[in-house]
């Protein structure tokens, strides 16, 4: 399995101190804690925006030592809750387990409501069952194609490849219209893996400096480019990756990256990419809020916890905190059946005919 298949996992610890099994299963599980802990409050994104030793405090009242290491499960999920940390998450024998702390976003829409995750759950479904790549040519000029969300896939070339060259060959063949403009749509990309995404994309742009990851909010921790088409986190890529073929020319033609509510992690990474770039806007909603990479950190035989260690951060240097924000905000309850009626279109076809002219062309 090649790690730099995964967006969130960068890094391996191991604790060395549960090399063997300890007698007492209960001296087990609170040593377990213990290291979790000790891992967060070292590495987590967010360590420095909580009074540790009351945090420790109220994690440990919820612990319930015993034999099971799921003992570990409801203080661990509150410590992600508390330290705001909605991304990260803890697994325990190739199980996954989130906060179940609401999380609360300043947005106009209710995230936590039972029709937003009825909306998410249609989303899942209809493009699991639809494997083909949507495109469409709108007004005979103006090139449309989703980036759907796309499951990870750990080190398995042929599936990671066959959905590059899926995205690829429907630009190329968009290609043909000669497009005044492009437009990419992310709306529905509930994140997965993101090293297929952006090297979909890469007849339009086959070489760019896309921003990365940062700590300090000032500078990038690891840098994300194109390369010949490929996408790059620091020094991680796919590999066995066709060369690309039509190599279109997009340096003075305007593209429009949609983005909304639904758009989310690795779907972010491609917004945040794309964001602050010459010729590109981003309309639509500010994103889910999921703009952290996560770190895999081995705590014990399959137990590990995987925080948020960083955030994103576009060329331009925006840093995105709690989703990415759109260059031009039109707020809109996404058709989830009919991608290409509502503002959020209509903003992104006015721009590519009359906004990019008057504000890029000379």
């Amino acid at each position: 399995m090649k790690k730099q298949f995964l967006i969130l996992i960068i890094s391996i610890l191991t604790f060395s101190c549960f090399g063997q099994i300890n007698e007492s299963k209960r001296t087990e599980s609170k040593r377990i804690l213990d290291s979790i802990i000790i891992t967060a409050k070292i590495h987590s994104i967010y360590r420095n925006d909580v009074n540790w030793p009351k945090l420790e405090e109220r994690v440990y009242a919820k612990f319930n030592d015993s034999d099971s290491i799921n003992s570990v499960i409801n203080p661990i999920q509150y410590l992600l809750g508390e330290l705001g940390d909605y991304h990260g998450f803890l697994v325990i024998n190739g199980k996954q387990y989130w906060t179940n702390t609401k999380k609360t976003r300043s947005v106009n829409y209710d995230y936590n409501s039972i029709k937003h995750k009825e909306k998410q759950d249609r989303i899942v479904s209809m493009l699991i069952e639809n494997k083909e790549v949507k495109t469409k040519v709108i007004l005979d000029s103006i090139a449309y194609v989703e980036i759907p969300f796309f499951l990870n896939n750990q080190g398995i070339d042929s599936i990671n490849n066959n959905y590059v060259m899926k995205l690829r060959k429907a630009i190329c063949d968009l290609s043909k219209i000669n497009p005044k403009g492009y437009i990419i749509d992310l709306r529905r990309n509930l994140g997965g893996t993101v090293y297929p995404m952006i090297s979909g994309i890469g007849e339009l742009l086959q070489n760019l400096e896309l921003g990365g990851t940062t700590i300090d909010n000032k500078n990038y921790e690891e840098k994300w480019e194109l390369k010949n088409g490929n996408f790059f986190f620091g020094e991680n890529s796919l590999s066995n990756i066709p060369e690309i073929e039509c190599q279109i020319s997009t340096e003075n033609t305007p593209i429009v990256i949609l983005i909304g509510r639904y758009t989310a992690s690795s779907g972010e990474v491609v917004a945040s990419a794309l964001k602050g770039q010459k010729n590109i806007k981003l309309i639509g909603e500010q994103t889910a809020g999921y703009t952290t990479t996560n770190s895999w950190f081995s705590i014990y035989n399959n137990v590990s916890l995987n925080p948020s260690v960083s955030f994103y951060m576009s060329k331009d240097k925006t840093v995105h905190k709690d989703g990415v924000f759109p260059d031009i905000e039109v707020n809109e309850s996404l058709n989830v059946d009919n991608m290409f009626s509502g503002k959020v279109m209509n903003k992104a076809i006015e721009w590519i005919s009359t906004g990019y002219n008057k504000v890029y062309k000379k």
